[in-house]
């Protein structure tokens, strides 16, 4: 089963969680007369137990007249949902709030979902304030999932499938915007908030799985300008099995059963094609092909897609990645290119923690399209427009690091870095080798040659002097880990000797001058020079170049630093 994610030990995620919700929710002004709403805020900031009493009371008295309280009550209370002040949290985060709130959703044949959207939208926020103080409740106590909470559990299966059930109230032009245009986007924004904290209750329920992916992707596809949508999308294939090797092209959706451990998955799914039949029948079907490919390479250039988010994107894409009609517009869609810029943002702008993990994938990505598909959209397209050789490059560099200094790794458990990259190497090596033998002036032996003398003699050094640091248990796999790379060279005519004398060169001519690409000093000696204190193979006239040239000038990538990255 998969556990709620713990995201406070990932800082940078929850930075990105909490700035991709930064926009505020617009909603349409309110219909209720500004004293009424005065009246009932008044009774809740003075007898809040008081408050909660009337509203439940006049909802049990609907046909009595007890709908006007109800819904201005309804206004008033999710006003202060997130208030622990105004409405402490035992009062939201006991049972009793969830089991009313889902009486309202679900009693009189879902009435809820015909009622003004101002009402709908209350209720929706209500319920998010619920999440919010059993999750506070539960901390206090120590105990750090809210899944413990059957109430709350049961309450958000009724609201994925329900909610599925009507969900034109969240689609532009509908129901919604009937009343007043913009009540559908506010809909849809309000579950967009809240959808990826349902996400650990759903899966303790086999029932409203489905229709919780459904929602996901609905919410997403019709908020193109939402980056919570983007960040969050891989949520909607979280719980779905990957295929079975059996119903695999391959032995694997994207790699051989023994290289990863899956994500662990809902255990009350028997079939394993599941993810496979949602993204026929529930994506492209309903969708359709181009745009959802559309949307999805908008989501893949969203610039808060990084740190876990990326990694869980990247973890999940097995799940409809290699689909028929998906894999081979894999090129054509922008989506290869979209993922290597991705691993790239990552590596520039995210936590280093990271870096290994969405590099890897990527890897593990780039050799499965190399091998099914035709060489123009498959390797061609790999070495050409997504640098290949430049990533496994830093792979290499990182995995050698991985394993050097700890005999456990928390970040990079699920993959054994050695592993994971000697794979990679050697099915690239292949792929090198037949690209190689072609004729001298094929445009695409020179890129992969190009490519080769920047930076495999580099790479070669780099992973050489870390070997001091490696633990004794993870000597041969090292060992085979540098053999791999060495290979990786030697395929395409890699000579180490000529290699060194080249590369000394380089660094001897680079060293007159300012590595700053932008700097007056690039092509003219300055008047005094600093060697980069991690390699000590490039120089900069001054710190301002050196930051510029970290990120700007992308060194952070290159640099032959010998600590843990």
């Amino acid at each position: 089963m998969d556990e709620p994610l713990d995201l406070s030990t990932y800082r940078g995620s929850v930075r990105i969680a909490t700035e991709a919700m930064n926009d505020p929710i617009v909603t349409p002004a309110s219909e209720i007369p500004t004293d009424t709403l005065e009246q009932y805020r008044n009774l809740l900031n003075t007898d809040v137990n008081e408050a909660f009493t009337v509203w439940t009371r006049s909802y049990n008295n609907l046909s009595s007249g007890g709908a006007d309280a109800f819904v201005v009550l309804a206004q008033v209370i999710s006003e202060a949902a997130f208030n622990h002040d105004i409405i402490p949290r035992e009062i939201l985060g006991t049972g009793g709030a969830s089991d009313f709130c889902e009486a309202v959703i679900s009693q009189r044949n879902y009435w809820f979902y015909d009622q003004h959207p101002s009402l709908i939208y209350a209720i929706l926020t209500i319920i998010d304030g619920i999440h919010l103080a059993a999750a506070s409740i539960a901390r206090s106590t120590g105990d750090r999932t809210i899944t413990r909470h059957p109430e709350l559990v049961h309450l958000v299966g009724v609201l994925a499938t329900s909610a599925w059930a009507h969900r034109g109230i969240f689609v532009d032009g509908g129901r919604s915007d009937g009343y007043c245009i913009g009540w559908a986007k506010a809909l849809r924004m309000r579950m967009l908030s809240f959808l990826p904290l349902m996400y650990p209750c759903i899966i303790e329920t086999s029932d409203a799985c489905m229709d919780y992916s459904r929602l996901v992707i609905l919410c997403w596809y019709h908020s193109p300008d939402s980056a919570s949508a983007d960040i969050n999308f891989s949520n909607a294939f979280r719980h779905l099995p990957p295929r079975s090797a059996e119903e695999q092209t391959t032995t694997g959706p994207l790699l051989d059963d023994d290289d990863l451990e899956p994500e662990p998955v809902n255990p009350n799914y028997n079939s394993h094609r599941v993810a496979w039949l949602f993204t026929q029948h529930d994506i492209i079907e309903v969708y359709g092909l181009e745009n959802f490919l559309r949307r999805v390479d908008a989501t893949i250039r969203q610039p808060l897609l990084r740190d876990r988010f990326l990694f869980l994107f990247l973890q999940n894409i097995e799940k409809w990645f290699p689909h028929p009609q998906i894999l081979p517009r894999a090129a054509a869609s922008g989506i290869l290119t979209g993922l290597r810029d991705a691993v790239e943002r990552q590596a520039l702008h995210g936590e280093d923690g990271f870096q290994w993990l969405t590099t890897v994938d990527f890897m593990l990505i780039a050799q499965f399209v190399s091998a099914l598909l035709p060489a123009a959209d498959g390797a061609a397209y790999v070495i050409r427009d997504c640098a290949i050789v430049e990533l496994l490059a830093r792979g290499t560099r990182l995995a050698a690091h991985l394993r050097s200094t700890e005999p456990d790794s928390s970040a990079v458990e699920q993959r054994d870095a050695y592993d994971s990259c000697i794979l990679s190497l050697k099915r690239f090596s292949t792929i090198a080798q037949a690209v190689n033998m072609r004729a001298g002036k094929n445009n695409l032996r020179k890129i992969l040659r190009q490519a080769m003398r920047r930076e495999w003699y580099p790479t070669l050094l780099h992973i050489r002097d870390v070997q001091t640091l490696i633990l004794s248990n993870h000597r041969a796999k090292y060992t085979s880990l540098v053999s791999a790379w060495k290979t990786f060279g030697e395929v395409v005519g890699m000579d180490e000797a000529q290699a060194k004398k080249d590369h000394d060169h380089k660094v001897k001519r680079d060293a007159r001058f300012c590595s700053w690409a932008d700097c007056q000093y690039h092509g003219s000696p300055p008047p005094n020079l600093l060697a980069c204190k991690g390699c000590g193979e490039v120089r900069y006239c001054s710190k301002s170049c050196q930051r510029k040239d970290w990120y700007n000038g992308r060194h952070k990538l290159r640099c032959r630093r010998l600590k843990q990255t």
